[in-house]
């Protein structure tokens, strides 16, 4: 049995067990075991992942086992985290600031328009799986400034991680803001074209279902 085996094998034994503890399949243990279960499976079935180094595989096994511990030890001691009592937010509406999110969404998705054009030209396909070998190759470099390094690190990226939660969490409880939803995928999208990477898409569909 290969380590892949038996990083799938574990991550589905976890699952089942958390499932039948907790006696639903949506739990916090089952779908990150889920999760990651895939990212083998599917790291060892198709032509688009790289096939990964038994290093790697065995930081994941380790990853989730550490994850496993976490949440038993968490079951166990009950630990919970409350700010205020219930009685007094349950009657509180929070409501988001739409312009600065708007803004600072029209940042990002600007912001990763500018890396999809200068992708393509230099690449000259909008195909994600060229664009991914030619990201890899040393044919394309970008010179960037320590000032635009900084604020891709400290703006653009944080943001970008942390919209697809909120636009979700907006369809469903908020005001389902069109400009917000709108920009948000445009953003996604620009993003998903100029790496090669559909991580963003798939933490929006994780946040809606």
């Amino acid at each position: 049995m290969s380590l892949v085996q038996i990083g799938i094998a574990f991550c589905f034994i976890v699952a089942l067990v958390a499932m039948r503890k907790e006696r639903t399949v949506i739990n916090p243990l089952s779908v990150f075991c889920f999760v990651w279960m895939a990212v083998l499976f599917f790291s060892t079935n198709t032509t688009r992942l790289d096939y990964p180094q038994n290093e790697t595989i065995g930081w994941i096994i380790i990853g989730v086992g550490a994850y496993t511990l976490g949440y038993i030890f968490q079951r166990i001691l009950k630990i919970r985290f409350t700010f205020g009592s219930w009685t007094t937010l349950r009657d509180q509406v929070a409501i988001p600031r739409y312009k600065l999110l708007l803004f600072c969404a029209s940042v990002c998705m600007l912001f990763f328009l500018r890396d999809l054009i200068l992708v393509f030209l230099n690449g000259g396909s909008f195909n994600l799986r060229y664009i991914q070998q030619f990201l890899r190759s040393s044919d394309y470099t970008i010179v960037s400034n320590p000032i635009e390094n900084a604020i891709n690190l400290l703006f653009i990226q944080p943001i970008a991680f942390a919209l697809p939660a909120i636009c979700a969490v907006d369809i469903f409880y908020g005001e389902k803001n069109k400009r917000l939803i709108t920009i948000t995928v445009l953003m996604l999208l620009f993003k998903m074209m100029s790496t090669a990477n559909r991580s963003g898409f798939l933490l929006l569909f994780i946040y809606i279902y």
